[in-house]
């Protein structure tokens, strides 16, 4: 505020906007205009020359043009300093609108019926339900005995708890029909119809409840991982991460629930790892030729490197290029034969997985297929890692807890599955970034999830999985339509 305020009472002050134009006119330098507004009242006056109409000024003595050098300098302070609170106040708005963004999903759980129910999962005690029972003079009369006139009921007394008493039944009247039944005594206090109980709402699951009577579980995660891309090839699991000076390709013990013939649940360990050079953002990663070979992309050089799969030894680089330039996620398509590849837009890239391994001397790309939504016909934007399940496609969305099911050769969208529940953002700690990696083990039938720097890895069914299939979320909140 201080840098603004002083950069707007300078420039209204000086004037300099107006002044630099009369400068030009007067072909003065900008030392001299400023020295003209300082010195308005005492510069001297101008005279006309004999032989020309041209107008001339006398030079400003060194007093004055240090005197408007430091003035212009104050200006430039100021401009600089409002500037950077501009800038300032724009990035705490922009820190604010994502908080609640990220938030806003937590508030509308509870009141929001489209986002899919999992509380059925939970075991929780079945409602009572009032039935009402016909009385002793009902069943009495619907046999014929007219039954004594009963005991006045008094008018219910607030706050005085009333005794449940049993009523008889249908058949326990009949069979006392035909004998009189003795009036019945009056009752002390006051007696109350049993009201219907209020009905207790489930309690959103979240976090261990949210794993209560599902077949979720979770397995521990280097939280240091910034986690780009994660895929499973015969029961080894394989992680690429990112940042500058960070990333590794990593090989990975299977997460198993349990040890064969008994045990505790054991979480991955790492088996191997290889740094990349500094200067390279590492990105998404997926087996090639058959499994044998690994390919590792990277963020903005433009460079893929392929690794052999046992020693992590470097076999191959090369360059490409996309919508963008750059690589975020990668998966195998048709049995091996291409890849498909996402870099943060709504485009899918197919590559060539012989041109990849210099097998063919043509460009790797063959074509490239733009996602959108089939109900609104907006393109999807933000596609992040990729994982191969059957014939279809599953994506990440950047900074969005739904993954994304895409028919790739149609380029639509035919399934979003809502994980916003899984690890809500109040349980996660500020390091923890966005959801981000899908592995499916085909051999288990189970599909494996983590985000960047999260701490767990999240192991279920593939029917579990596709069960958190809900509606497209509302564009309002899902902003990077």
């Amino acid at each position: 505020s201080l840098g603004l305020g002083l950069g707007l009472r300078l420039g209204l002050r000086l004037r300099l906007r107006l002044r630099l134009r009369l400068a030009l006119r007067l072909r003065l330098g900008h030392s001299s205009c400023c020295w003209a507004y300082m010195h308005r009242r005492h510069k001297p006056k101008k005279k006309k020359a004999r032989s020309s109409r041209t107008m001339t000024t006398a030079p400003p003595d060194q007093a004055a043009k240090d005197m408007a050098a430091k003035w212009a300098r104050y200006y430039r302070g100021g401009v600089f300093f409002a500037c950077l609170t501009v800038m300032a106040a724009m990035g705490v708005v922009g820190h604010s609108y994502q908080a609640l963004g990220n938030r806003a999903p937590q508030q509308e759980l509870v009141e929001s019926t489209e986002v899919p129910d999992f509380s059925e999962r939970l075991t929780a005690a079945p409602a009572i339900q009032t039935v009402s029972a016909p009385t002793v003079g009902e069943a009495v009369t619907a046999v014929g005995t007219t039954p004594p006139s009963s005991a006045p009921v008094l008018a219910p007394t607030p706050g005085t708890p009333a005794p449940v008493v049993a009523a008889p039944t249908l058949g326990d009247a009949v069979a006392v029909a035909g004998t009189t039944p003795p009036s019945p005594a009056p009752v002390s206090g006051t007696p109350a119809p049993v009201a219907a109980p209020t009905p207790v709402p489930t309690p959103v699951p979240s976090g261990p409840e949210f794993e209560r009577g599902s077949t979720i579980r979770r397995h521990d995660h280097d939280s240091s991982f910034f986690t780009q891309g994660l895929f499973v090839h015969n029961g080894t699991l394989f992680e690429g991460t990112g940042m500058r000076g960070h990333s590794l390709l990593v090989k990975l013990s299977m997460p198993l629930a349990e040890v064969p013939g008994g045990g505790a649940a054991v979480d991955p360990k790492v088996e191997h790892k290889v740094p990349l050079e500094s200067r390279f953002f590492g990105e998404g990663i997926c087996g090639i030729d058959g499994g044998n070979k690994i390919i590792q992309l990277t963020w903005q050089k433009k460079t893929y490197f392929i690794y052999d799969a046992e020693t992590f030894e470097e076999v191959a680089r090369g360059s490409f290029s996309t919508k963008k330039n750059q690589g975020w996620g990668i998966t195998p398509w048709r049995d091996g034969e291409e890849v498909i590849v996402s870099d943060g837009s709504e485009t899918l890239h197919f590559w060539g997985v012989p041109e990849l391994l210099g097998e063919t001397p043509r460009q790797i790309e063959i074509k490239r297929v733009q996602v959108k939504d089939p109900v609104s016909q907006l393109t999807v934007q933000k596609i992040n890692e990729l994982e191969t399940i059957g014939n279809r496609i599953y994506a990440n969305l950047w900074y969005e807890d739904y993954i994304v099911e895409i028919d790739p050769d149609e380029g639509i969208v035919t399934k979003w599955l809502d994980f916003r529940r899984l690890w809500p953002h109040t349980d996660r700690p500020r390091k923890a970034d966005c959801l981000n990696g899908i592995a499916y083990d085909e051999d288990k039938n189970e599909v494996i999830l983590t985000g960047k720097y999260w701490p767990h890895y999240f192991v279920m069914t593939l029917e579990e999985f596709l069960s958190h299939a809900g509606p497209k979320p509302p564009n309002h909140r899902f902003r990077y339509f």
